[in-house]
């Protein structure tokens, strides 16, 4: 399985990532963190970064699988279609970035997260880009945007805003997205 882990800065990817990699059977995983694109890349030198690092990931991931590794992607392609527009002034459509899953999306399932954007702004620690309520509101409405387009049907949505933060819901969390 491809384990697609999306969602703000400090809404508890992380944490989730160490408690599903526990839970996995499978000894044959590997995490793999999608970083920011090179700061000195603009314009048409960013977009085609962009597309050939995230096709790239996409085959790697599913040629891993397809070699019996369960592959978790801690960020993604979505998280591109959030924060390129939001701020690199780069948009592509989350369809450029996804034609590389074509039809593997049966091996994915998307993990994503979410909480108020208060509460996210209150575990902040000056890493993300979004350091006020307006920029972490217009990342939150950017990803449930994405959420809604992308080819990935088997969506697992963990929302932190109705439920204090604590690391043991995790655990039970793991549990339900690996049988499902």
């Amino acid at each position: 399985m491809i384990y697609v882990i999306e969602g703000p800065d400090r809404c508890g990817k992380s944490t989730f990532i160490n408690h599903l990699r526990n839970n996995i059977l499978n000894p044959r995983q590997l995490i793999i963190h999608s970083s920011k694109p090179p700061k000195e890349l603009f314009g048409d030198l960013l977009q085609r970064w962009t597309m050939i690092y995230y096709n790239e990931l996409i085959n790697n991931a599913i040629k891993l699988n397809n070699e019996g590794f369960d592959i978790i992607l801690d960020r993604s392609w979505i998280s591109e279609t959030v924060y390129g527009p939001l701020y690199r002034k780069l948009s592509l459509p989350l369809n450029v970035l996804e034609h590389a899953i074509g039809e593997n999306s049966h091996m994915f399932k998307l993990c994503i997260f979410q909480d108020d954007p208060i509460k996210l702004l209150s575990r902040e620690d000056g890493e993300s880009d979004a350091q006020n309520i307006n920029d972490k509101t217009k990342e939150l409405a950017a990803f449930t945007s994405a959420y809604s387009q992308t080819v990935i049907k088997k969506q697992f949505k963990f929302n932190w805003a109705d439920l204090p933060f604590r690391k043991d819901v995790l655990e039970e969390y793991a549990k339900t997205v690996i049988k499902s």
